[in-house]
C-alpha cells in the first residue's frame, strides 16, 4: 500500500493548511496573547486584498521563479507568502520586513526558514537603506499603517502599494481620501495599474486602493 496522497483539489489549493496543524498548535501554545490578532490575518478582507494584488500582478508584470520578493509591513505573511509561492513558485526566499519582532517569529514558525527570510525593521526610519537592496518586487499592502513612503524610498524594483480611506481604525495613521490622493502619495514615475475595491461588505464608502508601478 502506497503513502497517502493528496487529492487533486488539494494540489491546487493555494494555502496548505493541512501542513500547518502542528505549527498552528505551537503558535497557540507559545503565543496565546496573539491568537486573536493571528486569526484576523485570515479575514475575508485580507484574502480579497492579497489575492486581488496577485491576480493583477499576473496580468501586468513579467514575473517568474527568479523574482526576488520583499514585503514591507509583512505581519505574519499568512496569506501573501503561500499565495506567492503557489502562484509564482519562487526559487529564493521571500523577505518579510516588520517592526513587530514577535509577528516575524510567528511567521518563521508558520512558513519555515526555507521559505522566508525575516528582517526586524521599522520601515518608517529605514527608507533610504531599503532603497539600496536588490529586489524585483516591493509589496506594501499596509501603507495606511505607516508614514508616506517619501522620495527617500526610491528602489529599482516594481512597487505594489495598497491603502484605504477607512480612518476609523486607530492604527490607520495614513489614510487617503480617494484613489487619486493615493496615486499622488505613491509618486510613481510609471504606473502600470491603479484601482480600488470596497473595503467592507456593508457600505460603498470605504475603499481599498492599489497602485502598481515604478518610483
Amino acid at each position: 500500500m502506497g503513502l497517502m496522497q493528496q487529492t487533486k483539489m488539494m494540489e491546487g489549493f493555494p494555502i496548505p493548511v493541512w501542513e500547518w496543524s502542528r505549527q498552528l498548535a505551537e503558535i497557540t501554545h507559545d503565543y496565546p496573547h496573539r491568537v486573536e490578532d493571528f486569526a484576523k490575518s485570515y479575514s475575508r478582507n485580507q484574502f480579497i486584498a492579497k489575492t486581488w494584488m496577485l491576480e493583477v500582478l499576473k496580468v501586468y508584470a513579467d514575473l517568474d521563479r527568479t523574482t526576488k520578493w520583499w514585503i514591507m509591513g509583512s505581519w505574519y505573511g499568512s496569506i501573501t507568502v503561500p499565495t506567492i509561492r503557489n502562484t509564482f513558485k519562487p526559487t529564493s526566499k521571500i523577505h518579510l520586513l516588520d517592526f513587530d519582532k514577535e509577528a516575524l517569529d510567528i511567521a518563521k514558525k508558520l512558513h519555515g526558514d526555507y521559505a522566508i527570510s525575516t528582517h526586524h525593521i521599522d520601515v518608517n526610519w529605514e527608507m533610504k537603506r531599503l532603497s539600496k537592496l536588490k529586489a524585483d518586487v516591493w509589496i506594501n499592502t499596509s501603507c495606511e499603517h505607516m508614514y508616506p513612503l517619501t522620495e527617500e524610498f526610491n528602489p529599482n524594483g516594481l512597487c505594489v502599494f495598497q491603502s484605504t480611506n477607512f480612518a476609523k481604525d486607530p492604527s490607520h495613521i495614513n489614510c487617503c481620501k480617494d484613489l487619486d490622493e493615493f496615486i499622488e502619495q505613491c509618486n510613481f514615475k510609471e504606473i502600470l495599474y491603479s484601482g480600488e475595491k470596497p473595503f467592507h461588505d456593508w457600505d460603498d464608502i470605504h475603499k481599498r486602493f492599489m497602485v502598481i508601478g515604478y518610483k
